[in-house]
């Protein structure tokens, strides 16, 4: 056979494979198995065979077939390691013999048992430590010129080869945390606590590194945010929405669970002031609201004034709708036989609107105690809206249409409307529920600006 004659046999074979391989079964697999074996082609017949114990494990002709050529796979693994080890070639023998070892035990799932003379293993011992060694050493120069990311990689590439291999863990944990180390420690140097704060935590998530545990509660020492929220300033007829608003910001501050945050709550804060006989009520500028937070000790000040707030009341609108009842009737054919047929007829029904609606206006501010800067300045505006659209029929309901252009319209997005109308709710939230959702809404949008100013 020459050589063209060879590979386009080849290939057709590996073309019918191809199509027609995922519906081949175990058999079929296994002659192509047998085909490619007689090629030489030891490779492509051991996928042949481990394609058809997966179609079959039992199949003990694939098993044998895997067996055989399997082995002289692996030999020519062997063969290429051996070469590698007498040319002192440490790393490239080393990959080699983990190849031939993978191919060992993948071919072994499918039950065949593919020989290595200890010989071998003996050898590979001398040149993995050979090699790993030489990396290690690397690895550690790498460590003491400060080049993290490249002592990282020579680690991760001995802990592949060699799980537990000498103290590389504990060295490839100093090469990805001490970058974030030095970054913490540097942004405690500039007095950016909270940024080192997170820093530090983050190391510790993995280890208990040098002495993080330490810095990172000076970190959250250093950079506490004692705040003191006063009384709401109102500016509208409502009595009862700034003490809420007030009460529902307080609460939502807490639920932050910030780490730097620290908030004087509205008891304390009456206590302490009117031990100092400073009145709350007397609060109703940035001058007097900053001289109540020095008396309590905090750094910050949240003070703020309700703008506006009006809760709108809707008045229920009632239309009358032309639309069509449908009915059935029996009639007698032509061909004599009664038959059910179906006819509409004009009615009206009503189509209802309705809308509750609450809206609010706040100016917050926070001030800084220790320079007096506004350090956030902002109105929100919050707007909470209930409405409602449904009607009512006296009649067969579930036979209503509506109309278009002078007809029944019997469509299916129609009578899926007219359906959701006649099943729509009535009644609207009331008045109180709006109102305490703008004020928690509010409540939300003031807690996250103040945590996005500690995070910046």
């Amino acid at each position: 056979m020459n050589t063209l004659t060879y590979h386009l046999r080849v290939l057709a074979l590996l073309t019918l494979i191809i199509i027609f391989g995922a519906c081949s079964t175990s058999k079929s697999l296994m002659k192509d198995g047998i085909e490619f074996q007689a090629s030489g082609l030891d490779m492509d017949a051991v996928n042949a065979f481990k394609s058809s114990l997966n179609k079959n494990m039992s199949n003990t002709a694939s098993r044998e077939g895997l067996q055989l050529t399997g082995q002289k796979v692996l030999n020519t693994y062997l063969d290429d390691f051996s070469r590698n080890a007498m040319m002192n070639r440490s790393k490239e023998s080393v990959y080699a013999f983990i190849k031939a070892d993978g191919f060992k035990k993948e071919v072994k799932k499918y039950g065949a048992d593919l020989s290595v003379p200890d010989h071998y293993y003996m050898t590979y011992a001398s040149n993995e430590e050979s090699y790993l060694n030489e990396r290690y050493e690397q690895g550690i120069t790498k460590l003491e010129q400060d080049d993290f990311t490249g002592s990282k990689v020579i680690f991760d590439e001995i802990l592949q080869i060699h799980p537990g291999y000498r103290d590389v863990e504990s060295l490839k944990g100093t090469s990805v945390l001490e970058p974030k180390y030095r970054r913490a420690s540097e942004e405690m140097s500039t007095g950016a606590y909270r940024k080192a704060y997170y820093l530090f935590d983050d190391i510790l998530r993995v280890k208990n590194y040098k002495d993080v545990q330490s810095l990172k509660k000076e970190c959250q020492v250093k950079g506490a945010f004692v705040m003191a929220i006063l009384p709401f300033e109102n500016h509208t007829p409502s009595m009862s929405a700034a003490p809420k608003a007030h009460a529902y910001t307080l609460n939502a501050l807490v639920n932050l669970e910030n780490p730097f945050l620290r908030v004087v709550d509205r008891q304390n804060l009456q206590q302490i002031l009117a031990e100092q006989n400073f009145s709350l009520t007397g609060i109703i500028d940035e001058q007097t609201a900053i001289e109540a937070g020095n008396l309590i000790g905090a750094k910050s000040l949240l003070i703020g004034t309700l703008i506006e707030y009006r809760e709108e009341r809707g008045q229920l609108k009632r239309v009358t709708m032309n639309g069509y009842e449908s009915y059935s009737f029996k009639e007698r054919g032509e061909d004599g036989k009664e038959k059910l047929g179906f006819r509409y007829k004009p009615v009206t029904y009503n189509q209802y609107t309705d809308k509750n609606s609450v809206y609010l206006s706040f100016h917050m501010k926070l001030i800084s105690l220790e320079t007096g800067e506004v350090l956030l300045s902002e109105v929100i505006e919050k707007q909470s809206v209930d409405q409602v659209s449904f009607a009512s029929y006296a009649g067969d309901r579930k036979n209503l249409f509506s109309q278009l252009d002078g007809r029944p319209d019997v469509s299916r997005a129609a009578v899926d409307e007219m359906q959701n109308l006649l099943h729509a709710r009535s009644e609207l939230e009331p008045l109180s529920t709006l109102s305490n959702q703008s004020l928690v809404d509010l409540a939300q949008s003031l807690s996250t600006k103040v945590e996005l100013y500690l995070n910046r």
